[in-house]
């Protein structure tokens, strides 16, 4: 194994919930294999993002870097001039200007490293201008997008860079706040939690379908407590999605503070979603869980945990991400990707029916 010689990993994070918890995952599996802290630079500093930090704050440190607050990144630059600092790229995105102008500073002015996963031979990164190519051919690797998930790439860093890898499938740590069990008059293990929408509205159903899924459940579940979870954005989809389901058991708890949401997946009995950062959140929490997912490749995949069930359409779709445009279906004015609008309604009722009753 290589000797210890970075003084700190520093992750670039991006803003969505889906890409912190996997960059969490990446600076738990270092610090695994290294026992070096990490710091994660964030655009969305927000406290719901922040609090995904709390089990993990021995180890991992953030650092704001949203337009009000660039004088950290500047502050960062300086302090990587005199420091064996490791920068890390996981996430293959089209690179800003400034981005590249920061990533060239720290390449030739200063001690520190950066290195990344380069993107090439797609739509967007033609070979020859990969998504890292500016970092130099001896610090980057290909990612395997369409054949690893994202600890497989985790773990193939890890060993580009000289370390051990970590042989453990992705798990996710929360710190359980029983208040929120008398908050909504749950019992444990006895109430389903269902997140239905997604960042992208094209990676969810119609509310009128998830009526009609919902209606069918509630018929065969009439006494169970249905809690549905969302931000603030999302209260008018589950208003429509919960149209003429009148019932006492029927739960909306929205923009809950990040330990209450993972309590309350964590405890559930079932949990349904649909493709979006919550879904890997409750992926990594390997609890019960029914995903309507798009085909997309690898490092979209949700089951590397055996409690999930996942469901998707190879219908009409021509989903890779990186290749070419999805197909999409137009429904009621609104596009939706193929591969998940057509799954069936009664699968999807069948498999969530199954899922619960084949629980202890």
């Amino acid at each position: 194994m290589e000797e210890k010689k970075y003084e700190k990993f520093i992750f670039w994070g991006n803003g969505s919930v889906g890409d912190h918890a996997i960059t969490i995952d990446y600076a738990n599996r270092f610090f695994e294999s290294t026992k070096i802290s990490s710091l994660i630079l964030m655009k969305d500093n927000s406290q719901f993002l922040r609090d995904m930090f709390i089990p993990y704050r021995d180890h991992i440190e953030y650092l704001d870097i949203s337009s009000v607050s660039k004088i950290n990144v500047f502050n960062l630059a300086i302090k990587s001039i005199f420091h064996n600092y490791c920068y890390l790229d996981i996430i293959p995105n089209k690179a800003s200007v400034s981005y590249k102008l920061f990533a060239y500073f720290i390449r030739f002015f200063t001690k520190s490293r950066f290195v990344g996963f380069n993107l090439e031979g797609t739509k967007n990164f033609p070979v020859g201008e990969g998504s890292c190519h500016f970092l130099g051919k001896y610090n980057y690797i290909p990612p395997n997008l369409d054949k690893e998930y994202f600890h497989e790439q985790a773990n193939r860093m890890l060993k580009f860079l000289g370390f051990d890898d970590v042989v453990r499938p992705p798990q996710f740590d929360y710190i359980k706040q029983n208040d929120i069990f008398e908050k909504y008059d749950l019992k444990e293990k006895e109430y389903m939690v269902f997140h239905l929408c997604s960042s992208h509205p094209d990676r969810s159903l119609p509310t009128d379908r998830w009526n009609k899924i919902i209606t069918n459940l509630r018929a065969f579940f009439p006494d169970t407590k249905f809690v549905f979870t969302g931000g603030n954005l999302d209260y008018k989809f589950i208003d429509e999605v919960l149209a003429n389901i009148p019932s006492p058991n029927n739960v909306l708890a929205y923009s809950l503070p990040m330990q209450e949401l993972l309590t309350l997946y964590a405890n559930a009995k079932l949990t349904v979603t649909v493709h979006t950062g919550n879904a890997i959140l409750m992926n990594m929490l390997h609890i019960p869980l029914v995903v309507l997912n798009i085909r997309g490749i690898n490092i979209f995949k949700r089951y590397f945990s055996e409690n999930t069930t996942e469901l998707t359409s190879e219908d009409g779709c021509t989903c890779n991400p990186f290749e070419e445009e999805c197909a999409m279906v137009n429904y009621k004015g609104v596009d939706y990707m193929a591969c998940l609008f057509n799954i069936k309604d009664e699968v999807v009722i069948e498999t969530v029916m199954k899922r619960f009753k084949e629980i202890e």
